[in-house]
């Protein structure tokens, strides 16, 4: 069962101490433990700071190494960068996350509705880099089911 926790993994409001959530994260660690529940701990939103990547890897399963990651190039270009600098921290029951792949149609409920900015070549890529770096596959997207 996930179990993600939103506001966590890098505390912006704090800028002089941007991971000052630590206490909370191994908080909730010991709480999971103690449930006695298999649960996959999700942390968000990043970006993850990778002088702390030790103590992510030693208390969460998931965390996000980007703030929300939307459908533009110069988002899915420099993920590749991100990815480089985590790429040793993959393992597994620790997966640097590199957010929701935000294909098909966006903004429903939050926005107005509209088709990703993505090419198909760019969702190629993109969904190519989430697969070699083996960062959690979830989309962000609306699905419409027609039954008959």
């Amino acid at each position: 069962m996930p179990l993600p926790v939103d506001d966590i993994c890098n505390t912006n409001m704090y800028p002089q101490n941007p991971y000052s959530a630590q206490k909370e994260i191994e908080a909730i660690a010991a709480a999971i433990e103690k449930s006695g529940r298999s649960m996959v701990l999700s942390l968000s939103p990043g970006p993850a700071l990778i002088e702390k990547a030790w103590h992510l890897r030693k208390y969460a399963n998931m965390w996000r190494i980007t703030d929300d990651f939307w459908d533009e190039w110069s988002l899915l270009k420099a993920m590749f960068e991100r990815c480089e600098v985590w790429q040793t921290q993959v393992s597994e029951g620790s997966w640097p996350d590199c957010d929701m792949l935000p294909m098909g149609m966006l903004g429903k409920g939050f926005a107005a509705e509209r088709k990703t900015r993505f090419t198909r070549a760019e969702e190629q890529t993109m969904m190519t880099l989430w697969c070699i770096f083996r960062s959690p596959l979830m989309m962000l997207t609306e699905v419409k089911v027609r039954y008959q």
